[in-house]
């Protein structure tokens, strides 16, 4: 296209004597079928001027189209690259909608680092989720194609953040039909909803503007509690699930208890589903056991990389009893 107009300003430039700056104007209003006069051309010039007329549009029509097929081919190129990024994760969570609560799930997940995928319909959410480094799908939650595209199937768990309790319902109806065993979370706006969408298929239902209320009340009534346990407080109540190749595997809570006495153990759930509220230090951990702990958020963190395989602390398991002057201060210390 620059050697068309280059060659035909210089070419015009010659034949009519013109300046540089008249022939480049009349060139490129040839070849963008402008055209606001012939500029007073000579018999020569126009003669020419057919030459442009044809050569010219065409060499800029084939410019043009390919600058818009490589922006659309960008376009596609980031969604395959996402996509194909999406179609490896395992055991990850879908969130779906990314407004105000969708945005807090993301920031809790991020900050756990956990694998995650955002379902979101509307452009400029999408593309503020897609900009800060998301793995995000467009279209509906409550589409079975949305669904599948973000690996509802290999999912661990879907949080139904919308903001309508009907597309909410949907959403639980297609997840639990496309992956029974998936958790669900859902969100409700409406007190009246909560039933409905449990009865969807919903393990875990949350209404907003009922807990901010709940929260007021709390720092009303129990103001120590709520301050003790709201975020930024330096404690933690967390769970923390242990691993099969965990070195806490056979460890007593009195053993660990009496490294972390900053750790107390609030319950465990065994894999047979039993719950030991306040269990005794003599307990031991086993594998996929799910442990409530709460303590400063250090050593909640210690306790949750010591739970994973091959974690870097490895704890030298008893093989004495423990002696009778360090039973209650075990006892003490795991609890």
């Amino acid at each position: 296209m620059l050697v068309v107009m280059f060659g035909r300003a210089f070419s015009t430039m010659s034949i009519e004597q013109w300046s540089f700056e008249k022939a480049l104007y009349f060139t490129l209003i040839t070849i963008t079928t402008v055209g606001y006069s012939d500029e007073g051309l000579s018999p020569s010039g126009k003669a020419f001027t057919l030459i442009l007329l044809g050569l010219g549009i065409a060499t800029a029509t084939y410019a043009f189209t390919q600058l818009i097929q490589a922006a659309i081919g960008y376009q596609l190129d980031w969604r395959r690259r996402m996509q194909k990024e999406i179609d490896r994760l395992r055991d990850h969570f879908i969130v779906c909608g990314i407004g105000r609560v969708g945005r807090a799930v993301c920031d809790r997940l991020e900050e756990a680092r956990l694998p995650f995928v955002v379902i979101e319909k509307d452009s400029e959410p999408f593309e503020r989720a897609r900009r800060s480094g998301c793995l995000v799908v467009q279209g509906m939650a409550s589409d079975d194609e949305a669904l599948i595209q973000a690996g509802i199937e290999r999912a661990r768990g879907i949080v139904c953040a919308v903001d309508s309790d009907s597309e909410n319902i949907a959403t639980t109806l297609s997840a639990k039909e496309l992956n029974p065993g998936i958790l669900i979370i859902s969100r409700a706006n409406r007190e009246s909803s909560i039933r409905k969408i449990r009865r969807a298929g919903a393990m875990h239902v949350v209404a907003p503007s009922l807990k901010g209320g709940e929260d007021i009340a709390s720092l009303l009534t129990r103001p120590n509690l709520a301050q003790f346990l709201r975020q930024g407080s330096g404690y933690e109540l967390d769970e923390v699930t242990i691993d099969s190749r965990s070195p806490l595997v056979g460890q007593t809570l009195s053993d660990y208890g009496a490294r972390e006495p900053r750790i107390v153990f609030v319950a465990i759930k065994r894999v047979n589903g039993d719950t030991q509220i306040r269990p005794f230090g003599h307990e031991a951990f086993h594998t996929d056991d799910i442990v409530i702990v709460v303590g400063e958020a250090d050593a909640v963190s210690r306790m949750a990389a010591d739970a994973k395989a091959g974690a870097a602390r490895i704890w030298p398991k008893r093989t004495t009893a423990p002696s009778a002057d360090r039973t209650v201060e075990n006892e003490v210390a795991a609890r």
